[in-house]
């Protein structure tokens, strides 16, 4: 992807997400928010070039993530975002339950980050 495309598609994308307010789920919200502040978190990575991408189209398997970053030279940074809830709607996940999700939400993020490690 050459230059003027890397920054086309970062222009549209950041556009898409400060101007999108209608999805009220808290993994939007942080998605939503790392890419607004992206340049402190990220600085070597300027540019955002795909949102929910996958290494290999309809092949979820092979590895995906929720952001995908470049310095526009050759180098990624793939970033994925879940949301752990440590208290539930009104606090009423306690105990084992929300244990039990928060570590499959965490082991998932480990799953996808090996799958992705060995493209």
């Amino acid at each position: 992807m050459d230059q003027t495309k890397i920054k086309h598609r970062d222009d549209v994308l950041r556009a898409y997400f400060q101007g999108r307010d209608r999805d009220r789920n808290n993994e939007y919200y942080l998605k939503q928010k790392f890419v607004a502040n992206s340049a402190t978190f990220m600085p070597d990575y300027p540019y955002l070039i795909d949102d929910e991408w996958e290494v290999e189209t309809s092949r979820t398997e092979k590895g995906k993530g929720d952001l995908l970053f470049t310095d526009g030279a050759g180098r990624f940074a793939v970033v994925e975002v879940k949301w752990i809830d440590l208290e539930g709607p009104n606090g009423s996940r306690t105990g084992s339950t929300r244990r039990d999700s928060n570590r499959k939400k965490k082991k998932q993020v480990k799953d996808q980050l090996s799958n992705t490690l060995y493209l």
